[in-house]
């Protein structure tokens, strides 16, 4: 394992055979030698968190939040947000995860906080998501909050772009240094 990705960005590139992931962006919440988990930032479902807390936990919010589609993988109704007091998982850069039945109605009743819901989770088992990375099927990039919590049509482009400039600008300080006559 090169790095730990936690609390970063995954932008799927064009090479990642996986359809489910075409121009997504996923937030990393862990990363480590026993796997990967992950949230899917780009894929709103039709479901509003009102209609899911009735139906699921019997309760009701003051949010008209959509939920958001985490992954392929089923798993809890789950928060990323920014209360420590309320964390199941610390993501780094001051992001946490509950998927604890309470923290999600309280942040449900919270109409100014940072949070954004998901149904499902993306996860990759031991090596398996650095054996896609080494193949070409994801690039990565810091990550900050306003970007987790802003608009998700634009953000897998606009991290494109940034991870794109980011190599132009390691390779041009090299290729300036490089002797036209050798070519």
């Amino acid at each position: 394992m090169t790095q730990l990705l936690n609390g970063k960005f995954l932008l799927a590139s064009p090479y990642l055979p996986d359809s489910n992931f075409q121009r997504t962006v996923v937030f990393m919440v862990k990363h480590d030698v026993d796997g990967a988990l992950g949230l899917v930032l780009t894929r709103p479902s039709d479901l509003r968190l009102q209609q899911l807390l009735e139906s699921t936990m019997g309760s009701s919010g003051v949010r008209e939040d959509l939920v958001y589609l985490g992954g392929p993988v089923e798993g809890p109704l789950c928060a990323l947000h920014e209360d420590a007091n309320l964390a199941d998982l610390d993501c780094e850069g001051g992001l946490f995860v509950t998927s604890e039945q309470e923290s999600i109605i309280l942040l449900a009743n919270r109409p100014n906080a940072r949070v954004r819901f998901f149904a499902g989770y993306s996860g990759w088992g031991a090596g398996q998501l650095e054996s896609e990375m080494k193949s070409g099927g994801w690039l990565t990039c810091d990550a900050t909050a306003d970007e987790v919590f802003g608009d998700f049509e634009p953000l897998w482009e606009s991290l494109v772009k940034r991870v794109g400039r980011s190599i132009i600008g390691e390779a041009v300080p090299f290729a300036s240094n490089v002797d036209s006559q050798m070519n």
